[in-house]
């Protein structure tokens, strides 16, 4: 069995072993950036065009088999190391100041209407990628952003929309000075 292993390497064409770590890349980028749908959904049509090629090209039952066991492999441990780490992003871990005005903040929010606060401008406290955390009024929400993109944290926004106790936020443009 272990022969098949080696021949899995040894008969696979450089384009099928690219796409199939370019594939494992890209969902291990999703694992540890969440929010970015993108990346699992290239990731994943790469690895099944690897799988497939090399299936195409001579391959056997036990070639995908231990393609198969080899991407399960990779991605569970990805997993299981991002969630070790307690991730919010990049290995990032939110402070702990940070997650107390959060939480009073999620209180506060609770007793108003939140379609009232469409159009206002707000500072992203935290990078939204594309979800993130915002100061309006001296309290902080959460945020999503509107165009699905990547926001810098301090960015001046304004609340393009509200859907139930979701906040949608776009970047602010810069008014022209007379």
């Amino acid at each position: 069995m272990f022969k098949d292993f080696v021949t899995l390497f040894t008969g696979m064409k450089a384009a099928t072993g690219i796409m199939l770590i370019v594939g494992l890349i890209l969902i291990i980028v999703k694992i540890f950036q969440p929010g970015q749908r993108t990346f699992g959904y290239l990731g994943g049509i790469f690895i099944v065009l690897g799988v497939v090629f090399r299936m195409i090209n001579d391959g056997s039952s036990s070639h995908l088999f231990w393609l198969t066991f080899m991407v399960i492999t990779i991605l569970f441990i990805s997993y299981i190391v991002s969630v070790a780490t307690n991730r919010s992003g990049w290995f990032v871990k939110m402070k702990e100041e940070d997650e107390k005005m959060l939480a009073t903040s999620l209180a506060n929010r609770s007793k108003f209407d939140m379609t009232m606060l469409t159009n206002r401008k707000c500072e992203a406290v935290t990078e939204f990628f594309p979800e993130g955390t915002i100061k309006l009024d001296g309290n902080y929400y959460v945020a999503i952003s509107a165009e699905n993109e990547f926001i810098p944290k301090n960015s001046k926004l304004i609340i393009a929309n509200v859907d139930g106790n979701k906040l949608y936020v776009k970047k602010l443009k810069e008014e022209k000075q007379c």
